[in-house]
């Protein structure tokens, strides 16, 4: 995460913690974005027939908004690295003033026999770190 500051890290830790807890038992997550304006931190959940459409609401929603300092947009899906393919969240960070977003995958799996828990494996992977940024600087 040497490519967040401080003060968006943060926002993406929480953004990170969320996301996990939010993993339905079956079937895919709802888009969201976290967003800080330096006052408050909202959340905003986008739903539609079609993953994609949520999740292009969810930018929508984010480069709609004036005066952000920072945001991250998370979807759910799957994840091809060293180790193969898994089940990740993705979190797209983007801040004020930085030209360039930049994607995490947190790698998880599902446990349990009767009560299906989500386990997160390993850390925040940094994926693509060229995103046009969605905050006007």
């Amino acid at each position: 995460m040497d490519h967040v500051p401080g003060s968006t890290s943060a926002l993406l830790a929480v953004a990170r913690e969320h996301a996990v807890a939010s993993i339905p038992p079956r079937g895919p997550m709802h888009p969201f974005a976290l967003t800080d304006d330096g006052r408050e931190r909202k959340l905003q959940r986008c739903m539609a027939e079609r993953l994609e459409d949520a999740l292009e609401q969810t930018y929508q929603v984010v480069s709609s908004v004036v005066g952000l300092q920072s945001a991250v947009i998370v979807w759910d899906g799957y994840y091809t690295g060293a180790d193969g393919r898994s089940e990740a969240v993705f979190l797209e960070v983007h801040e004020s003033g930085s030209a360039h977003g930049v994607v995490f995958a947190q790698r998880y799996r599902r446990a349990g026999l009767f009560t299906e828990r989500i386990v997160p494996v390993g850390g925040l992977e940094q994926v693509v770190d060229d995103r046009p940024s969605l905050i006007e600087a």
